[in-house]
């Protein structure tokens, strides 16, 4: 268990961070946007929220598996 805990903290830790950097970049305005721009960006910018979510779940779990599994001395 403690291998897969580590899998995802790692997993989660990378993913939420190239999930928020995506997230920003895409929720920069951009100028005399048309609206099939801004609808393309509406779902961009929802889908790495989803992204990032999912991340900081992995990222908790793997998180709660490790605390979970630490020796007792």
């Amino acid at each position: 268990m403690r291998v897969g805990s580590f899998i995802f903290v790692v997993v989660g830790l990378l993913g939420a961070f190239f999930s928020f950097l995506e997230f920003s970049g895409a929720s920069l305005p951009y100028q005399d946007a048309t609206p099939e721009m801004l609808e393309q960006q509406s779902a961009s910018i929802q889908f790495w929220g989803a992204s990032l979510l999912a991340n900081l779940f992995l990222l908790i779990v793997g998180g709660w598996g490790l605390w979970r599994s630490r020796r007792k001395n």
